[in-house]
């Protein structure tokens, strides 16, 4: 894939992916609860609670496979890493492969390093993560209860085959075109969040599935600070 289709496939990934607005008040879709609910003994709300009590201002990391179509363009693009999470709002994601990239924030700040290129993007956390927006449901899991409309996923929207898992849609309340579903597999051994699937109006997708997810007893501060290496060029994506 060349650099300019990859430039313009990591945009709309940035769009579907940490773009998100996601700030809308909780609700549970009870039509669909009960229909397709994998444990009658479990409901939405039950399952939620387990969750946030595996991941509530926990710090964990873990190697991430991610998968990600532009349908319009007909492009998939496959990448691989590690990432680094911090309760509330400290992200790093460390790409190794196709190419390596390094998209970090501390709750403040967002940057993106393309070493390859010699390029930083810098941006202000709350215009892309700040009330929720994005992946930053993964350092504060009760955003999830605050966000969207949640339900038991079909087998005609996603693979639900795999009995292991408890297979969630979720849907914000108040669409719109950079985001219009969340799905999230979730172990049925410790509750924890398996795979993500995002889709945006125009149906290009994302997914990613984390593998060795380890919890730690705390993660430094600073490695959710950037500092930007001599000689690179400095792009501010707010202006």
């Amino acid at each position: 894939m060349t650099k300019i289709c990859r430039a313009i496939l990591i945009i709309t990934i940035l769009n579907i992916f940490l773009v998100n607005d996601i700030s809308y008040l909780y609700a549970i879709d009870k039509k669909k609860e009960n229909k397709n609910s994998p444990d009658n003994n479990l409901s939405i709300n039950d399952l939620m609670k387990k969750v946030e009590e595996r991941y509530f201002k926990k710090c964990f990391s873990a190697n991430f496979l991610q998968e990600s179509t532009l349908k319009a363009m007909g492009m998939i693009d496959n990448a691989k890493g590690s990432a680094f999470f911090k309760h509330p709002g400290k992200m790093l994601w460390k790409y190794d492969e196709p190419e390596i990239q390094v998209i970090v924030t501390d709750g403040k700040k967002l940057w993106i390093y393309r070493p390859e290129d010699k390029q930083v993007m810098i941006g202000e956390w709350p215009n892309y993560f700040g009330k929720g927006k994005g992946a930053s449901f993964l350092t504060d899991i009760e955003i999830l209860r605050e966000s969207f409309l949640i339900s038991y996923a079909s087998d005609s929207e996603i693979d639900i085959s795999d009995n292991n898992f408890y297979n969630l849609k979720l849907i914000p309340k108040i669409s719109n075109s950079d985001f219009s579903s969340l799905y999230l597999k979730i172990s049925k051994k410790n509750y924890e969040i398996q795979e993500l699937i995002s889709y945006n109006a125009y149906e290009d997708k994302t997914k990613i599935q984390f593998k060795d997810l380890k919890f730690h007893k705390d993660l430094l501060d600073s490695q959710f600070n950037f500092n930007i290496p001599e000689g690179s060029d400095v792009i501010q994506m707010d202006n």
